[in-house]
């Protein structure tokens, strides 16, 4: 698509900046900008740029201001749903034990808002109302699963939604899984970073459930978990970060016998399962969110309930491992709705709408082009991030952790993580 269109990139930066820069391998153009004081001179550069639609893929940390441009510029813009920011502050909908919430009603999200409060303690009536005009008034809402479609459509009825998945290299050459596994232990991989809502606890204690009753299991994690696990002997291995490009050899060193997403929350996509799906594995899953919808009429793809426990799934991939007819039951069935016909490629340009608010193009922007010349916040802020990596780090030491654990909960380990991650 660089081709038909120029595309800018405008992101948050350290220090309370905005970062504007050209979207093209080696661009060298980029400029910085202090937020609020200098979004004037953003929009003047953008005018500049002759930009004819914006197209937000998420509203965290921007400035409300930035939430008016496409008003301002005269343009229209689009908006890509990557989680449930426009309707609930926790943005994963899970609890401050990091399971799915169920989606209460709104008695019940003030209730878990009084335990972790909104930004500027707004009630989930104003946060709802709020980002309602925003949705509401995107050109196109894009949601990348039907269950993220229907969950923002309950929310905001009047949305332009349009199911499309999101675009990736090589997704259109997958095939049918085969089930690999002859004798011996069932080998059962998780792929990425896994942290609590992606399943982390439940997979060390479907590992310490499989060698106490002593079942023909090992688990794999390729990729690393939000602290140290216990290995339970050999029956759990974590082979640590990997580089995207060398997923397809390490999957075929491994050779494992199945994929397993235990999320405990509706995840939105998941790339780590597009990977699982290119290397032709069966796959097992919970009940919730893209995961499920992606598999829908699959072969050897599989779901249990999100609330299962570790027993049940190890006894779901003992099941497995003897017979996998035996769980007939349990595969994902055809989706029901109709099918998406939309396509990044072929249909996510439009005719041009070029800007009907034109700046001075003669402007002199080079003054922001450094990022060191911005604000007090600074040092600050990249203390901030320093601390954060260090804290992170110290988190994954499994004394440090019982004794954190000890002292705060949870959930307030969380809000301090999310208050060292503000720019």
């Amino acid at each position: 698509m660089r081709s038909q269109a120029d595309f800018f990139l405008l992101a948050p930066n350290r220090g309370g900046l905005l970062r504007l820069s050209k979207f093209a391998p080696k661009s060298e153009l980029v400029w910085y900008f202090r937020s609020p004081h200098e979004l004037d001179a953003l929009i003047g550069l953008v005018r500049a740029a002759a930009i004819g639609r914006v197209h937000y893929h998420h509203t965290l940390r921007l400035d409300r201001k930035i939430l008016e441009l496409p008003e301002i510029l005269g343009v229209p813009y689009d908006y890509t749903v990557h989680d449930y920011h426009c309707f609930c502050p926790q943005m994963t909908l899970t609890t401050e034990s990091f399971a799915y919430c169920g989606e209460p009603d709104e008695t019940g999200c003030d209730n878990c808002l009084k335990l972790r409060p909104a930004p500027a303690t707004e009630s989930i009536q104003l946060w709802r109302s709020r980002h309602r005009s925003f949705v509401e008034g995107a050109a196109r809402v894009f949601a990348p699963s039907p269950s993220v479609e229907w969950r923002v459509r309950r929310h905001f009825p009047d949305a332009s939604i349009i199911c499309a998945p999101h675009p990736e290299p090589g997704s259109s050459a997958i095939a049918d899984p085969a089930w690999r596994h002859r004798d011996g232990r069932l080998r059962i991989l998780v792929l990425g970073a896994l942290s609590a809502i992606k399943g982390a606890d439940l997979f060390e204690a479907c590992a310490g459930d499989a060698a106490r009753r002593g079942l023909p299991l090992e688990f794999h994690l390729l990729g690393y978990a939000y602290r140290n696990l216990s290995h339970s002997g050999d029956r759990l291995v974590v082979h640590g970060k990997y580089q995207d490009h060398k997923v397809p050899d390490l999957l075929q060193s491994l050779s494992p016998h199945i994929a397993w997403f235990p999320a405990r929350f509706p995840e939105t996509y998941s790339y780590t399962l597009s990977a699982a799906m290119r290397a032709e594995l069966p796959v097992a899953t919970t009940n919730l969110g893209a995961i499920h919808d992606r598999l829908a009429g699959r072969s050897l793809s599989w779901a249990l309930p999100w609330e299962s426990n570790a027993q049940q799934w190890n006894d779901f991939f003992l099941k497995l491992s003897s017979d996998p007819g035996s769980c007939k039951s349990l595969l994902i069935p055809v989706a029901s709705g109709p099918t998406t016909q939309f396509s990044y490629l072929k249909d996510y340009l439009l005719p041009q709408t070029t800007s009907s608010k034109t700046g001075d193009a003669d402007t002199d922007f080079d003054a922001y082009r450094g990022p060191l010349r911005a604000s007090p916040k600074v040092l600050m802020q990249y203390f901030k991030g320093y601390a954060r990596l260090c804290l992170s780090a110290a988190y994954r030491l499994p004394g440090i952790r019982r004794l954190a654990v000890t002292f705060f909960p949870e959930h307030r380990l969380q809000r301090l993580r999310r208050w060292l991650d503000r720019f």
